[in-house]
Order: C-alpha cells, then structure tokens, then sequence
C-alpha cells in the first residue's frame, strides 16, 4: 500500500514537471511574439502565434492576437478563415466582436449591426454585452450605431445614467453637442471624480460651438448639484459671458466664489476679479477673510495703477484694530501685507523714505515668525540700495546674516543684495558673489535679473557706468520716466543698442505699450537685438492675420533664431 502510495506520488510529480515545462515553453514563445507585436514586426510575431498554435490548438487567446495582428495590417480574408477555422473554441462575445470587426473593415456597417442585433437580442439580459460591442463600433468610428445599441441597454434595463460617459464620447464624435453635454453632466452627478473630465470636454464642445452653453443651462435648470452648476458658471466664464457666471457663483459655496475670483486674478481679469472678490466679501463675516479679500482688490487697483482706490481699501485694514488683536493675528497675513503695499504706494508717489520705512518696520512688526521678519528686512535693504543709502544697507546685510546658517534660504538670498552692493560700489567682489548666487539659487528669478545686470555692466565704464546705475536704480522707485530718459542719453553717447531694447522692455513692464512700440521700431544693427525687437512688435499686434503674416515671414528666413520657439508658440496661440 505504502509503495503503491509513492508511486503515485512520483508520477504525480513527473507530470507535473512535463505540466510546467509545457508552461514555460508557451509563455517564452508568448512573451516573444507579444513583444514583436508590440515593436511592430507582425510578420515575425504571427510566424510565432502559428507555431503556438500547433501545440495548442484549442487557446482561443492566441487565436485572437493572430486574428488581432491580421485585422492591423489588413489581411482581412485571413483573419475571417482564422475565425471561421476556430470559432468553435471562441467565447461567443469573443467570436461576435471580432466578426463584427472583421465586417466593419471590410466596409460592411450594416450587416456588422445586423450581426450585433441578433446577437444581442439573443443575449439581451446581458448589459455588459452591449457596453462591450459599441465599443467595437466605436472604435472603428461607427459611433451611431454605437449609440443605437446602448441606447437600446439603456431601455431594458430602466437606467437612464447607463453608459453615460460612453455616450456622452459618441455624441460628441458624431458633434450632437447638445446630447454629449446632457450625458457628460448626467455623468457627473452620478461620479463627483469626473469634475475635472467633464469640465474639459465641456471647454472642447464650446470651442467648436459657444452656443451649446443653452444645452448645460438647460440641464442646470433642472439639477440641484453643485458640481453641475459650478461647470455651468465655469462654461459661462469660458466663453466670456461673466456676469452671469458671478450669478451661479452666488448659488454656490463660497470657496468655489473664492477660487473663481484666484483664478481671474492670475489670468489678469482683473475687473472680472474685483467684482468676485467683493460678492465673497458679501457672503462671509470672519475679519480675517475679508482682509485677505480686500488685500486682493487693493493688489488689482495697483495693477490698473488706482492708487487713490487702493490707498483706501489699504487704509481701511490698516485701521482696523479688531484685525490686530491675538485673535486674528496670526489668521491672516494682511496686516503685514497692507503695510507692505501702502509703502510700495508711497514708493510710487516719491513720498518721503522715512515713510517708506515706516510702513515696511511696522509689517516686519506683523510678520508671522523670523524668517517672515528676515523676509521684510530684505525688503527695507533693498530700498536703502536703491535710494543710494549703502552704508546702512551694508550695516543691515551684516546684522540680518551674522547668525544666519549658511545653507538656509535667508542666507542664499543674501547673495543678491551683497551683489547688487558690491555693483553698486564698483566692488570686484561682484563676480564671485554672481557666482554664488548661480550655485545656490539657480532656479530663482532673481538670478535671471543678476545676469541681465551684470552683462550689461560689465561693458560700461567711468560716467557711462554711473548713468546707468542711476537709471536702474530710478526704475526700481518707480521713476520710470527719468529711468528711460538717462537709457536714451547712454544710447546716444555710446550707440550701444542694448540701451534702446532696456528702454523698450522698461516701457512695456510699466504699462505704457505705445512707447514700447515706438522704441522696438527703431532699426537695430545687431541682428539678434532686431529679431527680439520684431518679436515685441508683433507681441503688440492685435490683428491676428497681420500679425501670423509676420511671423510666417520671419520663420521664412530666421528658422535658426534664437527667437523661433517664441515666434512659433505666438503663432499657435488663440
């Protein structure tokens, strides 16, 4: 018995090892062909699914890849004789799909759904069946009878959020907007993750036809979701209709109104913005928030240059002591910031520097912690550098780093300001701290502004050279008229073209453009001043057939520019 009970143990174990290495053998050679398949050598890859065929005759999955890599390089008469020769082994969904395949290549549409027809009415309790065959109609961009078929799953099983997302896609394809849109937002109710998705494909149904926003209104009208009515306010702000927008902002919570009006402020909407910012103001009563909504219209007043406006609103938090008390101390950061921008006013205003000081040692008095203070000190710095006070600026420096640890941020920004000192000074020292700051802040946009400077400087010498420091210094206390004027005397005296494309940008970051223009239309000798001067002019184009006209006819001939991507991405702009 014992012996009788080894032997069938042993040949249990012989089997199973002539089981595994048969396994083995049909997963190497299946991995092989896959992997052709994939690199696209199809030839080679079916010579290796027919010789897996032969050793297993009845794996439909093979079959399937064959018939697969057939129907790819339109072999179609084999691919049907393969199907015909094996369907027995087939699944029938399996056998069905590829059937149908087989005749929508072949140009056959309307016997493929006849085929679908029966097959599904056969089936017809099956819903996932139907869900897999219109997406085999769908791929082969036979999207009405796609839709046909699930409509028809949708009426057998009373569910009208059935293949909403499938749905949504065909009409879309087949441009019936108004019934993608009603799907897509159908969708969105029923999956809260598909905000996101949805809202996108909304963006691309506008693109092609603004007026599809009846069809989310319609939809919205009838919907109490937020989600629903947050994609109509957005379809509305897209195609610019923004007053009805804050409308539906009004029908929703009040970070959703919040981060509308964030989103319009960093898109340089600006009067879009403001009037977001105060119907939030309407819905909230924390101090706080609506000190840091109104630091957000104080900034759009600057921007549009209303300092008056923006003086008052700023002025207003100033004196607000309830916004002073521990309890909102450190809930918002607008004590600081309106001390901050009240002092950039006075800055604007050529009011006094003990003014100035004031306000920026009063916000050093508000920040949250040290670095915040560190972060304001930078800023006093700065304005001593600027306003030719280095000495204690130098002091400053010195008192803000003395204990400061090398690798932290504060010391790495103390690079700048010790560069921009040592400029200001004629200090050799410039260069090494240059270097610096290129190893310690590579990514800061401050490195940007140290490099234009010194390469600037670095070819000026004797009075030139002072000139220059003085126009750059104005232009930092906003005295942008004199800072341009003392470019134009360097221009003149040096015919250093530099000069004219500094005015220029110095023009443009002011906001005054029609200067700007009259500036790049010079004639530039130095041929890549000329083309960034080119690419500034067409930048102001507003006629866009004028403007793609000159740029078509500088990629013509300047291809190699260093300015190309720049031309190319104005030309592929909206």
């Amino acid at each position: 018995m014992k012996f009788n009970k080894i032997k069938f143990i042993f040949l249990l174990l012989i089997f199973s090892i002539s089981l595994f290495s048969q396994y083995d053998e049909k997963t190497i050679y299946l991995k092989q062909a896959d992997n052709l398949t994939k690199r696209k050598q199809y030839e080679k890859a079916n010579e290796i699914y027919e010789i897996i065929l032969e050793k297993y005759p009845i794996d439909y999955r093979v079959v399937r890849k064959l018939i697969n890599n057939f129907l790819i390089t339109s072999k179609l008469e084999k691919a049907e004789n393969l199907l015909d020769k094996h369907q027995s082994i087939f699944p029938e969904i399996d056998e069905t799909t590829l059937r149908i395949t087989i005749l929508l290549r072949k140009g056959k549409p309307a016997k493929a759904y006849n085929l679908a027809k029966d097959f599904l009415k056969e089936n017809s309790g099956k819903i996932n069946y139907y869900r897999v065959i219109s997406s085999v109609f769908e791929q082969n961009r036979q999207n009405e009878n796609a839709i046909k078929i699930m409509i028809k799953a949708r009426n057998i099983a009373g569910d009208e959020y059935l293949f909403t997302r499938e749905l949504a896609f065909n009409y879309q394809s087949v441009k019936e907007y108004d019934k993608a849109i009603q799907e897509y937002l159908k969708h969105l109710e029923q999956n809260k993750s598909y905000f996101h998705y949805v809202v996108n494909q909304v963006k691309r149904i506008l693109d092609d036809d603004e007026k599809q926003v009846k069809a989310v209104e319609e939809f919205t009208e009838n919907s109490e979701n937020e989600q629903v009515i947050e994609v109509f306010a957005l379809s509305l702000a897209y195609i610019g209709n923004f007053e009805k927008a804050l409308l539906q902002y009004n029908l929703l919570d009040k970070n959703k109104l919040r981060n509308f009006a964030d989103e319009q402020f960093a898109s340089d909407n600006y009067d879009v913005a403001e009037k977001a910012y105060n119907q939030y103001i309407q819905k909230i009563k924390e101090p706080n928030l609506i000190a840091d909504a109104r630091i957000k219209i104080a900034q759009i007043f600057i921007l549009q240059n209303n300092l008056e406006e923006a003086e008052k609103i700023l002025l207003q938090i100033y004196n607000d002591k309830e916004l002073q008390k521990v309890k909102y101390r450190y809930r918002t950061k607008a004590n600081r910031f309106c001390r901050e921008m009240l002092a950039d006013i006075a800055l604007r205003r050529n009011e006094s520097n003990d003014l100035v000081l004031n306000y920026l040692n009063e916000a050093k008095f508000f920040a949250f912690n040290l670095k915040e203070q560190k972060e304001v000190e930078f800023e006093i710095i700065h304005f001593l550098i600027m306003t030719d006070q280095l000495e204690p600026g130098k002091e400053k420096l010195r008192n803000l780093l003395i204990e400061e640890e090398q690798g932290s941020g504060i010391f790495k920004l103390g690079y700048y300001y010790s560069f921009l000192i040592a400029e200001m000074e004629n200090d050799e020292a410039a260069d090494s701290l240059l270097g610096e700051l290129i190893i310690n802040l590579p990514e800061n946009e401050l490195v940007n502004n140290a490099l234009l400077f010194s390469l600037i400087i670095t070819n000026l010498q004797g009075t030139v050279r002072e000139s220059f420091l003085d126009a750059f210094r104005k232009r930092q206390l906003y005295k942008i008229e004199e800072a341009i004027n003392l470019l134009f005397s360097i221009y003149e005296e040096t015919q250093n073209e530099e000069m004219l494309i500094l005015a220029g940008d110095w023009a443009w970051q002011s906001g005054d453009f029609f200067q700007a223009e009259i500036i790049f239309s010079q004639e530039f000798k130095n041929e890549i001043l000329a083309d960034y001067a080119l690419l500034k002019l067409t930048q102001l184009k507003y006629d866009r057939e004028e403007r793609n006209l000159i740029i078509t006819e500088f990629l013509k001939t300047n291809s190699e520019s260093v300015f190309s991507p720049e031309f190319r991405q104005l030309l592929e702009e909206k």
